[in-house]
C-alpha cells in the first residue's frame, strides 16, 4: 500500500503522486456507491497493479482540510484570483462574487491584475483604489516582462495554491511563467470578446519541493447563494462604518434614509464602483429569492 496526492484527473483515470513515482489510477467503485469522489489535491491509499494501462487503485480518500466546490479540488491553502485588466475587461460583481466564495472557504486569497502592461498608470491606481479599502490582498502582474511574478512567487511559497479566474485572463500564462512549464494557452473569442477555455482539467504542477500550483478551467459564470441579509458583511469597508449607522446591523444600505454607509460612498470613504457592485449583488440575490 502505497500514500500519494492526486496531482491530475481525467474522465477515467486519477494520477496520483508517490514516493514510487507517477500512478495511474481508478478509483474502487465503494466510492461511486457512497457518492464520494476523489479530487485534485487529495491525499490517497493505493493498492499497486501490475496491469500495463492502469497501475494502482485508489482504495482510501484521507481526512480533507477542505474542499472547494468550483474549482473543486481538496487541501488548498490559498488562492489566486487572477482578473484581467483589459482584453477582457473585468466586472466588478463577479470579482466581488468569487472573492466571497473563497472567504466563505476559509482560504487565503490574492487578488491578481494581471495583462497590467496593457494598462496605462491610471487605469492602476484606479483599480487600487476600488480595493483598498477593504481587506483584499492586491497585485499586479504581467508575463510579458515579468512584473510582479517575484512578489506573487513570494506570496505562494510553501502552499498548495489555486489559480482560478475567468477564460482568458492569463492563469495558465502565469503558471508557465513561475513553473517554466508549458500548459496550453489560449487567446480571446474574437466573436464574444471573452476567453477561450484551454484548461480542460484540473492539474497540479509543482514550483518547488513544497510549493504546489493548480489551474483550473475558466468560467462565464458562477453560481452565487449568499443569503442577501448577509451580503454587507462580506464587504469589510462598509462594517468600518456599520457600528454608527442609524439603523444598525439591520440596514441593507439600499433605500433607507441616512445610511452611513451611502452618505460614505458620497464622501468618497466608501468607493463607489464596490457599492454600485454590492447593490448589482444585493438585488440579484433578492430576485432570486422573490423568483
Amino acid at each position: 500500500m502505497l500514500t500519494g496526492r492526486i496531482i491530475k484527473t481525467t474522465s477515467e483515470f486519477y494520477y496520483v503522486n508517490t514516493e514510487n513515482g507517477l500512478f495511474t489510477c481508478k478509483a474502487r467503485g465503494v466510492f461511486k456507491k457512497d457518492k464520494i469522489k476523489p479530487l485534485v489535491g487529495d491525499f490517497v491509499e493505493v493498492d499497486e497493479l501490475s496491469d500495463k494501462d492502469v497501475n494502482g487503485n485508489i482504495v482510501k480518500i484521507l481526512p480533507r482540510k477542505n474542499e472547494l466546490k468550483r474549482p473543486t479540488v481538496a487541501n488548498v491553502d490559498m488562492a489566486v484570483l487572477v482578473v484581467a485588466l483589459t482584453n477582457p475587461e473585468p466586472k466588478f460583481s463577479i470579482i466581488d462574487k468569487n472573492l466571497i466564495k473563497l472567504s466563505e472557504s476559509g482560504i487565503d486569497t490574492v487578488l491578481c491584475f494581471n495583462k497590467s502592461d496593457l494598462a496605462t498608470d491610471v487605469k492602476i491606481r484606479h483599480f487600487t483604489d476600488i480595493y483598498k479599502g477593504s481587506d483584499t490582498d492586491i497585485i499586479f502582474t504581467n508575463t510579458v516582462t515579468d512584473s510582479g511574478l517575484e512578489e506573487l512567487k513570494n506570496r505562494i511559497n510553501g502552499r498548495t495554491c489555486i489559480f482560478t479566474g475567468a477564460s482568458g485572463v492569463g492563469k495558465s500564462s502565469i503558471i508557465n511563467t513561475l513553473t517554466g512549464k508549458c500548459m496550453e494557452t489560449g487567446g480571446l473569442s474574437k466573436k464574444i470578446l471573452r476567453g477561450k477555455q484551454t484548461t480542460r482539467h484540473y492539474e497540479m504542477v509543482s514550483f518547488n519541493d513544497n510549493t504546489f500550483l493548480l489551474d483550473s478551467p475558466g468560467f462565464t459564470a458562477i453560481n452565487f447563494d449568499v443569503d442577501y441579509y448577509f451580503l454587507k458583511e462580506y464587504y469589510s469597508e462598509f462594517l468600518k462604518f456599520s457600528s454608527v449607522c442609524k439603523y444598525g446591523n439591520k440596514c441593507l444600505h439600499l433605500s433607507e434614509p441616512d445610511c452611513e454607509i451611502k452618505k460614505m460612498v458620497e464622501k468618497g470613504k466608501i468607493n463607489e464602483i464596490r457599492y454600485r457592485s454590492y447593490l448589482e449583488i444585493l438585488n440579484e440575490l433578492k430576485g432570486q429569492r422573490k423568483g
